[in-house]
């Protein structure tokens, strides 16, 4: 058995519960993928020896991470769109 919630288990009232668990979830997943950006970002910047962190950075630790680089396919930073180098997945 297990411990989350079954479509069949959806009754009046439940929906509510699902929809504010959801909502909770999403949350949490931005907050964790906007600490890992800037995180990443922080250390481009530190390597390039600047104080701040600037759309750069954040092109770079799109690119210097497998995950990340995946994830941002195809977006646009601050007006500049992002290289796909051969080498990167």
């Amino acid at each position: 058995m297990g411990s989350g919630i079954a479509f069949s288990d959806l009754r009046k009232g439940s929906v509510e519960c699902v929809a504010l668990v959801l909502k909770c979830t999403l949350r949490l997943f931005g907050r964790h993928l906007c600490t890992e950006v800037m995180e990443l970002a922080g250390n481009a910047s530190h390597d390039n020896k600047k104080l701040c962190i600037v759309s750069h950075h954040i092109l770079l630790a799109g690119n210097n991470d497998v995950e990340l680089n995946k994830l941002l396919a195809g977006v646009m930073i601050m007006g500049v769109e992002r290289c796909q180098h051969p080498g990167n997945p």
